[in-house]
């Protein structure tokens, strides 16, 4: 095996690592999108439903 060779054998084995890792980036953001919608609704049927509600006193800082 020459020199030319292993260069072409190792880029393809880097080639196809590079496309696994776009492959699970692309699951991840699917993911995150999906929780990111799932957390969105939670939260508008909890405000919707009256269990979460607006500060009515102006006072919407954290306690200490």
């Amino acid at each position: 095996m020459d020199t030319r060779d292993l260069w072409e054998e190792h880029i393809n084995g880097l080639t196809k690592q590079v496309a696994y890792l776009l492959h699970k980036v692309k699951e991840m953001e699917e993911r995150a999108q999906y929780f990111e919608e799932v957390v969105i609704t939670l939260i508008t049927a909890l405000k919707n439903a009256g269990v979460i509600v607006d500060d009515e006193s102006g006072d919407n800082q954290m306690p200490s």
